[in-house]
């Protein structure tokens, strides 16, 4: 039986969104990250962040999912540091 899904797909394990917007300049960007190591993910967001003069108040990715479940389990903030689901919600990250 073949299946429609790509190495890509099968391989990866996450999947976080990259994205800020800037509504006085009527300015959103957003890209998807796949990857296998939050590790990465976590470098990848902070060079997006610095690759785009990324102001704090403008961030609103670093939400990572579960690509085999679908699931949010946690977030990766502005600094690059990674929070569970838990903490993130604590810490009113969205």
């Amino acid at each position: 039986m073949k299946t429609n899904q790509t190495k890509e797909n099968v391989s990866m394990k996450y999947i976080a969104p990259l994205a800020y917007s800037r509504p006085e300049y009527n300015e959103f960007e957003l890209k998807y990250k796949k990857s296998n190591s939050i590790e990465e993910l976590q470098k990848v967001v902070r060079d997006f962040i610095d690759k785009n003069d990324i102001m704090s108040n403008e961030w609103e990715g670093g939400q990572i999912y579960d690509l085999e479940t679908n699931q949010l389990i946690g977030f990766i903030a502005y600094n690059g540091k990674f929070f569970t689901k838990e903490e993130g919600c604590k810490y009113g990250l969205k």
